[in-house]
């Protein structure tokens, strides 16, 4: 109103607009301290103890030795992105209410992964494909050990996993009694039984195994092709490579590093890998 002093004006908002009157106008501020809120964390650190809103939270894992990350939980959805689950250090920014976070943790054998083998052929993929992606984590084991049994399934390699195979004595995981025609990686024949997921920086390694009933256009046994046409490189030193059928390109197309230290055998196509 034109002429009136404006007097108990209270501000719930950082700006206030009005019609200037033609008097002095005075007013004045008050402050008080905006809320804080905890992020809990069972299994890990945060960089504070505290945040307001708004704030960029940093959360990383405290890994116990013989163990290895498997992922986050937390109260709250939409905070955590799904390509930050299994990330083992990562930034979310603080909403106005506290967070509690677990990390999940899966115990290790021998600093490794394993598998036994004793289960159905699919069951066994799966598990073989969660420890494949677990293992790519940093900071994680990069070793899995698999067991007597057949593992059906196609398998993406990430980074530098090394996969070792043959192990019929799982109770104590005894590398001198290995048999490598007893751990089975069967594709199914349905794709590359082994294949590059991506670029790898540092060479996998498929041991121990053996790898039969890919069927692919390149790489029926092993394929380190990526799907960014770049190459990998997996070192392949498996007893056996057999019934590993392309369509053409026979390993023109893949870069496969044999061991020399496994002999040579009939059954082990290894051109066709």
């Amino acid at each position: 109103m034109r002429g009136a002093t404006l007097a108990g004006v209270v501000l719930t908002d950082s700006k206030i607009v009005f019609a200037m009157p033609a008097s002095d106008i005075s007013l004045s501020a008050t402050y008080k301290d905006a809320p804080k809120y905890t992020v809990n964390v069972v299994g890990g650190t945060t960089d504070k103890d505290s945040y307001f809103v708004g704030e960029t939270v940093t959360m990383t894992v405290d890994l116990p030795e013989g163990y290895a990350f498997n992922g986050w939980g937390i109260n709250k959805p939409g905070i955590l992105a799904p390509d930050s689950v299994y990330l083992p250090s990562f930034a979310f920014i603080m909403p106005a209410e506290p967070i509690h976070f677990n990390v999940y943790l899966l115990k290790t054998t021998n600093g490794a992964f394993v598998c036994e083998g004793n289960l159905d052929s699919n069951v066994n993929a799966n598990v073989l494909k969660d420890w494949i992606k677990l293992a790519a984590i940093e900071g994680n084991p990069d070793t899995i050990l698999l067991g007597a049994g057949t593992y059906l399934g196609n398998f993406d390699i990430r980074g530098k996993v090394k996969i070792y195979g043959g192990f019929t004595d799982t109770a104590t995981w005894d590398w001198a009694t290995r048999d490598s025609t007893a751990t089975i990686c069967d594709g199914n024949k349905n794709g590359s039984v082994f294949r590059a997921f991506a670029i790898i920086t540092n060479t996998a390694l498929l041991n121990g195994l053996t790898i039969t009933n890919g069927e692919a256009i390149a790489g029926g046994g092993v394929d380190a092709m990526t799907r960014y046409q770049k190459y990998g490189s997996i070192t392949v030193s498996s007893r056996i490579i057999r019934q590993a059928r392309v369509a053409e390109r026979i390993g023109a197309q893949s870069r496969i590093v044999l061991s020399p230290i496994i002999p040579q055998t009939k059954e082990a196509e290894r051109v066709k890998a």
